[in-house]
Formats: structure tokens, sequence, C-alpha cells
């Protein structure tokens, strides 16, 4: 349990739940690890540059949300903003020193900045408010 929390709260990416074949490392904050000069060639190169010319359709965020301690996260939570879903919780845990929920999202571009308040749909069926915070989260 220590390690799944600290994980959320250091930003640390989990292979099939914040990272699938569907995502890019530009969104998932991995953009330093990548060479985008055309320097070096590698598989994906051209696609990875196009998409930083275009800028990224959404980025990996910091949830931090109210509640009892949520449930564990087994399947996607979705995150609202209105109506409209921007992004989906794949991790999510108590922090016992934050005294808070917190979880990691990929959220839409336009619903990024930080502060921006959202509602958490977990498991349960519960609407927790949150906001988009920067991580690693302290």
């Amino acid at each position: 349990l220590h390690l799944s929390i600290r994980r959320q709260r250091q930003m640390c990416i989990r292979d099939s739940n914040e990272m699938t074949r569907e995502n890019n490392p530009l969104e998932i904050g991995l953009d330093k690890f990548c060479s985008l000069d055309g320097s070096i060639d590698y598989i994906g190169r051209q696609a990875l540059e196009k998409i930083a010319r275009d800028g990224v359709a959404r980025k990996i965020r910091g949830i931090i949300f109210d509640g009892e301690a949520c449930p564990t996260c087994s399947i996607p939570w979705p995150v609202m903003v209105g109506q409209q879903q921007v992004g989906q919780i794949t991790s999510g845990i108590w922090s016992p020193r934050l005294k808070a929920n917190v979880g990691q999202s990929l959220i839409e571009r336009g619903f990024w900045k930080f502060g921006q308040e959202v509602v958490v749909v977990t498991a349960d069926g519960q609407h927790r408010q949150g906001k988009i915070v920067k991580m690693p989260m302290s």
C-alpha cells in the first residue's frame, strides 16, 4: 500500500495503467527522453515529431479529490467537467499524508490547467470534487 501511495504522489507511471499502446511519450511526460530534432533515427520518429509540432491532445496530470478513502481503482474512473468526460483516473488511492484521495489521469487539452476543478466518478458511484494538481504531489 505504501508503495502505491508513493507511486501516485511521485508521478511514477505504470505500464498498462497510465501508459498503453494508445499513448505516446509526449502525453505522459517523457518528452525529455525523446530526440525530436531529427539527429537520431528511430521507429516512430516522424509520428512523434508531428505530434510535437501539432501539440498533444492530452497530458498526464495529478488529481486530488475529496471524500472518504476511495475504493481500489480496478477499472478507469471518469473525470468530468460539467457533463463532459475530460479524462479518466487509471490509478487512485487515499493518501494519509495529504489526507485526500490522489490519482493520475490523462486529461484532454483545454482542461489540463493546474487548479481546474473536476468531478471524479469512483467505482462506488460517488461523485467526488477534485482539482488538477502538479506532480509530484507534496
